[in-house]
């Protein structure tokens, strides 16, 4: 369908100014071993790329918020950055406001605290993710081993934002993507014993130059992430729709990981939320990224202030 940027897209819009985080002076220590394990996966959007402020290093998530730390597999209090991929590039990512959004829209079910598992790697394609992966291999494993770590842990989703390393190359080669993102999805599910864990899968900024031939695919990838709740059991995409950038026109600014975040836990409620829980509002999913055509008929100053309304 065409993309319309129109008055309806307005609940998109970003409604949170400050990070989703609490100061470390304004909590005490949690010795609480989570009860429900994330795995953040994917590549730098994932990760996180949005330059870290005083105000983020000053903060920590809620306090039965934990990590599993990507380098030195040990369990600590959840911070940013989330990541060590690329330890100088690390900044704000979504998952610290993913899980204090999950607990604040649902304490009940989640008041075992939350544990996060970064795997995440910058520059991924979806090749090293699918069995036999460099980053298969490595997620499974420490899947594994934080789960072995504690008992009573429950691996509650599993949280997907990847895809622009795969924007380059040919039609042919763009057409593959979905089912290659789904053997990778379907793989890890297998390895993790969790045939129905969920899937939350997001997408990619729509200012990516798709006059850039790294990116030219951008809108065929973008639309089989869009589609993968359609082949996929108990998945949801979380729109990007509003979202900016850090300047790059690649990787999501602070303020936009925070809004991120929300989207991907007001997802995952959804789908698991049962009716005896307070379910959350349901977010309607508005998918809006602009087809080459649609950027051939505006200017980039344009293209840009439409994302952004």
């Amino acid at each position: 369908s065409p993309c319309l940027w129109n008055e309806s897209m307005s609940r998109f819009r970003i409604t949170h100014n400050s990070p989703s985080c609490i100061r470390e002076s304004d909590i005490s220590a949690s010795n609480c071993a989570p009860r429900l394990l994330f795995v953040l996966a994917g590549q730098s959007n994932m990760a996180g790329r949005a330059p870290l402020t005083d105000v983020h290093v000053q903060c920590l998530a809620n306090e039965a918020v934990l990590q599993f730390t990507q380098r030195t597999d040990k369990w600590e209090r959840a911070r940013h950055p989330l990541h060590a991929d690329k330890p100088w590039k690390a900044g704000v990512g979504p998952g610290i406001s993913f899980a204090n959004e999950v607990m604040a829209l649902l304490p009940e079910y989640t008041k075992g605290g939350i544990g996060l598992v970064p795997c995440a790697f910058g520059g991924s394609e979806v090749a090293r993710w699918e069995p036999g992966g460099d980053l298969f291999t490595e997620t499974v494993r420490r899947v594994k081993l934080c789960q072995a770590a504690m008992d009573g842990t429950q691996l509650a989703g599993l949280l997907w934002h990847q895809g622009e390393n795969d924007c380059g190359g040919d039609e042919e080669t763009a057409a593959a993507y979905h089912s290659r993102l789904d053997r990778a999805l379907c793989a890890l599910r297998e390895a993790f014993e969790e045939p129905d864990l969920p899937l939350i899968v997001g997408e990619m900024l729509y200012s990516l130059d798709q006059s850039d031939d790294d990116y030219v695919q951008a809108s065929n990838i973008n639309a089989a992430i869009v589609s993968a709740p359609s082949r996929l059991s108990s998945c949801a995409c979380v729109s990007a729709f509003g979202l900016s950038h850090i300047g790059d026109r690649l990787h999501f600014d602070a303020s936009s990981q925070e809004e991120l975040g929300r989207r991907y836990a007001a997802s995952w409620c959804n789908i698991v939320a049962s009716d005896e829980m307070q379910r959350p509002p349901r977010l309607a999913s508005t998918f809006c990224f602009p087809s080459p055509a649609d950027l051939n008929e505006m200017d980039d100053e344009r293209t840009m202030a439409a994302v952004r309304d």
